[in-house]
């Protein structure tokens, strides 16, 4: 009994752990193709230009629950810092508990390696999140989207060129 109950001491929280990685992972995919299906309605009926917003632009075609605009200190950006839910970066709420924040930046030119940054935090609690804070993507011009450990070489958001770091990942997401 001893020697399953030390067993079951190193076991269980690894699954457990595992299990919410992979649930994490899953609600970013989601909230990543809800990103991208906004902007591909967007596209349809509007000419996406050097000067487009996501905040200002595909809110109309996604399917949150409620947004945020006021709540200051409400979110873990990754890395260990925290930013506001406000009218310039606002934070929607999904079904699915994810919460994503879309930053008040332009596309900055029309070129496949031109995006714009959004957040999804895939658990919603924003502070103090036990996954360690919030994904960090960005939504190509063309339609792509990356996180930052996949950026395409030469991205540039409007503040300069930025290159893929892969241990700027948290550990649980990942495309595969």
């Amino acid at each position: 009994m001893a020697i399953l109950g030390v067993i079951a001491t190193f076991t269980i929280p690894k699954v457990l752990s595992a299990q919410q990685d992979a649930k994490s992972n899953a609600i970013a995919k989601e909230a990543i193709a809800s990103i991208v299906h906004a902007y591909q309605l967007y596209g349809l009926e509007n000419s996406p230009d050097a000067s487009t917003k996501l905040k200002d632009t595909i809110t109309p075609y996604l399917n949150y629950v409620r947004v945020d605009t006021s709540t200051v200190g409400a979110f873990d950006y990754p890395y260990g810092t925290q930013g506001d839910c406000d009218a310039n970066n606002p934070c929607y709420y999904f079904a699915n508990g994810a919460v994503i924040q879309l930053y008040n930046i332009s596309f900055g030119a029309t070129t496949p390696l031109n995006g714009v940054w959004f957040l999804i935090d895939p658990d919603g609690s924003r502070i103090n999140s036990p996954q360690g804070g919030g994904l960090e993507a960005m939504l190509y011009f063309n339609g792509r989207v990356a996180t930052w450990g996949t950026l395409f070489s030469g991205t540039d958001t409007g503040w300069g060129p930025y290159s893929a770091n892969t241990a700027n990942d948290p550990v649980w997401f990942s495309w595969n």
